[in-house]
């Protein structure tokens, strides 16, 4: 925060800890499997993409120009491979929380949508920070 004073950053108003929010997490992963939008397998849920048909317009890319399993594993539990986690089940030496798939961890796909829609009312807000971050990262490659 020093560091931030120093570059005339104002301090934030909040500071969320994802640990926090997992029982919202939790109830956010629920809500997507009642809508068919997530699915449960070996105590692992993922975000199905197929059921989503605005996936990847924040990055300006079809899920057709994706390339799976290019930086890791396609797990052969996914229905598609751009599925990915909200919810893993945790090793022993991993954090894990209860939850309705058994003692396990969020992804961290989530865990900033549901803290930014906890903490202020609006996922819209953090779609947009994620836009000006995206654009500001392509300027400069």
């Amino acid at each position: 925060m020093e560091d931030a004073a120093l570059l005339g950053i104002a301090k934030p108003d909040i500071q969320p800890f994802a640990t926090d929010y997992v029982d919202e997490m939790i109830d956010y992963i629920q809500q997507l499997i009642t809508n068919g939008t997530a699915y449960e397998i070996n105590g692992n849920v993922l975000f199905d993409v197929s059921k989503f048909t605005n996936y990847g317009c924040l990055s300006d890319r079809c899920i057709e120009d994706q390339d799976s399993g290019s930086r890791i594993k396609v797990e052969e539990y996914k229905k598609n491979p751009n599925d990915f986690i909200l919810w893993k089940p945790s090793s022993e030496s991993e954090p894990g929380w209860d939850s309705p798939w058994g003692t396990g961890r969020p992804g961290w796909h989530l865990e900033c949508s549901v803290m930014s829609e906890s903490s202020l009312g609006v996922l819209l807000i953090f779609m947009v920070v994620v836009m000006i971050l995206n654009f500001h990262i392509m300027i400069m490659k």
